[in-house]
């Protein structure tokens, strides 16, 4: 808004022309410069990060410029009783910044003080102060957008103000306290929104809460290591890193902000908490739980968890159980594309020897989507062929997107684990059978084969 104050020189030199002095205007536009200055020093000193910035909130910039300006338009005016901003951050979502109620007062303020010139440069401030707003676009034009044009509050006020006092002078007496209880309605209710908003969840994930509570947890347990996953939506400055918990924890290096395709850093702590999100922004951080299953081959296992507002943690420890690693290279190629590369299964032993779990990894690629959801199916079977260990589970990107929502090319990895604690020792069939999740009817080979099984397993 800073960018408008100079305009509004001019204003105040329209309707006091008559008694404002040459030094008052130059006074006036000097305080405008200097609030300026610092934009403009940005800007300068930074040419390339400068213009950047500017091309991206600049509406010519985008496509359909012409039609994006009504829309702008058409919103920031109906701000004035009709149409609220959408952004959590700025204001409740979707609440208009005036009722219906004080924007009826500040009609009547604008039509009664035209002709004063109090009233009248008030309305020309606002005119040339909503301009931020409509020239200036978000990522994702959603306006109107409240933060803009947080400048024109004042000006606004003080028209309804002045509609208040005009609707009211000399009127019957019944006709000021039926104002004042309706607007006292109106403050009372917002009142309550506002509370009810500062307590809800959104609000405390929009504001970086949920950071700032891992920040402290970081500060105060120096002896774990926390492990972050965030959204696919999320680009981190610097990998491995997060602003605001370095900033609170004064750049602690007992955390790691894992990100896509959530592949963990080298560990050599005794004890890990992952961070598994509840609800918030990074609630689609780690679809296929693949740093659950990561901390599995190296030995952690799971302890205790803690819940707090949006997120869970869950504690480890490394154990240092051996673990037998069988590989397996099924290369099996499916119709539509999918290939199942490599199947890695760990068995962790336990301290008799015998095996309570395997888990296992499977690591595929796509050439394109299919029309339903794609599922695998992992099994044990003995010699008879009957079905004695099995766990499902359905295929998705690193963006936990499901094969429908697959794009041109895909590949990622799955972890999977099975319970064999039960089976006798002995010889079993390994199945690695990819199908479809709708029908539940197998994919079949790209050359018509059967590509289920892929070895045996020796459980001791």
């Amino acid at each position: 808004a800073a960018r408008f104050l100079p305009l509004l020189a001019l204003i105040l030199a329209f309707d006091w022309r008559k008694s404002l002095s040459r030094q008052g205007l130059l006074l006036g536009a000097g305080v405008a410069a200097l609030v300026a200055l610092p934009l403009a020093w940005a800007i300068v000193s930074d040419l390339e990060a400068g213009s950047r910035r500017i091309r991206q909130a600049a509406l010519w910039n985008r496509p359909e410029p012409f039609q994006l300006f009504w829309l702008q338009l058409r919103n920031h005016l109906g701000m004035f009783g009709f149409t609220g901003d959408p952004l959590w951050i700025h204001n409740l979502p979707f609440r208009p910044p005036l009722s219906l109620p004080v924007a009826l007062l500040f009609g009547i303020g604008v039509v009664t003080g035209w002709r004063v010139a109090g009233p009248r440069t008030l309305l020309l401030s606002i005119g040339v102060l909503l301009w931020p707003g409509i020239l200036a676009v978000s990522n994702n034009p959603a306006p109107p957008d409240h933060l803009r044009v947080l400048v024109i509050a004042a000006p606004t006020f003080l028209l309804a103000g002045a509609g208040l006092g005009f609707g009211t002078r000399g009127r019957s007496q019944w006709l000021i306290p039926l104002v004042l209880a309706v607007l006292l309605f109106d403050g009372a209710r917002s009142w309550r929104d506002y509370w009810r908003w500062n307590s809800a969840r959104e609000t405390y994930e929009q504001f970086d809460a949920d950071m700032t509570r891992i920040a402290r947890k970081v500060t105060e347990n120096k002896e774990l290591f926390y492990l972050v996953p965030i959204s696919p939506d999320w680009h981190e400055f610097e990998p491995g890193r997060h602003w605001t918990i370095d900033y609170l924890s004064d750049e602690r290096d007992n955390y790691y902000v894992v990100g896509v395709p959530y592949a963990l850093p080298d560990l050599n702590a005794g004890q890990v908490a992952l961070v598994r999100w509840l609800a918030g922004m990074h609630l689609s951080a780690d679809p296929q739980r693949t740093i659950e299953g990561e901390l599995a081959l190296l030995g952690y296992t799971k302890t205790d968890e803690e819940t707090e507002n949006t997120f869970q943690l869950e504690y480890y420890e490394h154990a240092g159980d051996p673990v037998e690693v069988i590989r397996f290279a099924p290369g099996a190629t499916y119709a539509g594309g999918l290939r199942l590369t490599t199947l890695d299964l760990f068995l962790k032993q336990q301290g008799d020897g015998r095996t309570d779990k395997v888990i296992a990894e499977v690591n595929w690629e796509s050439a394109g989507p299919y029309a339903d959801p794609i599922a695998v199916s992992l099994r044990l079977q003995a010699k008879d062929g009957a079905t004695v260990a099995q766990v499902d589970s359905a295929l998705w990107n690193d963006l936990g997107e499901t094969a429908e929502r697959w794009r041109a090319a895909e590949r990622s990895r799955l972890f999977l684990e099975l319970d064999v604690s039960k089976l006798p020792a002995g010889d079993y069939t390994v199945v690695l059978l990819p199908y479809n999740a709708t029908t539940l009817i197998p994919l079949p080979g790209a050359a018509g084969e059967d590509n289920a099984v892929v070895g045996s397993l020796r459980l001791p």
